[in-house]
């Protein structure tokens, strides 16, 4: 009976470290989750100044996406640390929509990554499982939208690897 307390602690730690909430450290060097963009105005988003720190902030956490042992099974990893490992595993097909890109440079509608974050998946639920696609990412909260911005412009420049 002593365990259930500790137990709900380390579950509500879990789940609100799913969260874009809070401070974030940053590996790429770019602005933290949440803030204003690392790329002038009117110059295209950059991945790693622009991107990846939402990615790193929001979803590449340990009980997330960053860590296959603290997630089995999620359709994607984001190792930190590994930037062209992340943008390489972006440019590959869904594990979740089957046939279907995370990410297809110039058509924010046909990438599953920001229908995920957008929380529109009508378009990918005849490629998923028994039609169901997940939740909206991230689960705990969601991206602002500054941050969905970039991640459309991003992808309707071309998604580069820069």
């Amino acid at each position: 009976m002593r365990l259930l307390p500790a137990l709900l602690v380390v579950v509500a730690w879990v789940l609100a470290g799913c969260s874009n909430e809070g401070p974030s450290t940053i590996s790429s060097g770019g602005p933290a989750s949440g803030s204003t963009s690392g790329t002038p105005a009117g110059e295209p988003r950059s991945y790693r100044k622009d991107v990846l720190p939402i990615l790193t902030g929001s979803c590449a956490l340990s009980a997330c996406h960053g860590d296959r042992s603290g997630n089995p099974g999620v359709g994607i990893y984001l190792p930190l640390g590994d930037p062209d490992g992340i943008y390489r595993d972006l440019m590959g097909d869904s594990r979740t929509a089957r046939g279907r890109k995370f990410v297809v440079p110039r058509d924010p509608a046909r990438s599953f990554l920001y229908a995920k974050v957008a929380g529109d998946l009508t378009d990918f639920i005849p490629s998923c499982p028994n039609g169901v696609c997940g939740d909206r990412m991230p689960p705990a909260g969601r991206l602002s939208d500054a941050e969905l911005d970039t991640l459309k412009q991003w992808i309707t420049e071309g998604a580069a690897n820069n």
